[in-house]
């Protein structure tokens, strides 16, 4: 049986809840519910490490756990959206 790796889980996951989302063609606000905002603090939280990381790691190697925090951030925003809509809450929309 072939091992999953953590970045297939969160991409998987990413596509199950992006396919019932609005298309996104903007930035939008963080925020929403109190479940979405927290999830979206989360979310900042991980791009700091992955900015640290990128700092601190520059070997080959090492850079595969640069992949996980992406798609980590990644799906913590797509979460937080998703949360907002099962809960009827739409998307603030950043207008320029």
């Amino acid at each position: 049986m072939k091992q999953t790796n953590f970045e297939e889980v969160l991409e998987k996951e990413i596509d199950k809840m992006d396919k019932e989302l609005p298309p996104l063609k903007n930035f939008i606000h963080p925020g929403g519910t109190l479940e979405a905002s927290q999830i979206h603090i989360a979310r900042t939280i991980s791009r700091r490490v992955e900015r640290k990381y990128v700092n601190y790691y520059s070997e080959k190697e090492e850079k595969k756990y640069l992949i996980v925090f992406n798609r980590l951030s990644d799906y913590l925003f797509v979460l937080a959206r998703y949360l907002n809509h099962l809960q009827g809450v739409d998307d603030i929309i950043i207008k320029n």
